[in-house]
């Protein structure tokens, strides 16, 4: 754990990841749930020609 990246960069990370990609790392662990639940990651979320 002590190589862990701070809370604050994985939610930077998260927040540019594709949509599918945002609700696959939120079943990583629960450390990962609560972060992807983080208001910042889903600021902006692209919906145009996907399928969710």
């Amino acid at each position: 754990e002590r190589a862990a990246l701070p809370d604050s960069v994985l939610v930077q990370v998260l927040a540019l990841l594709p949509l599918r990609d945002r609700l696959r790392a939120a079943r990583v662990c629960r450390r990962w749930r609560r972060l992807a639940q983080d208001r910042a990651v889903w600021t902006h979320v692209d919906l145009s020609p996907h399928r969710v």
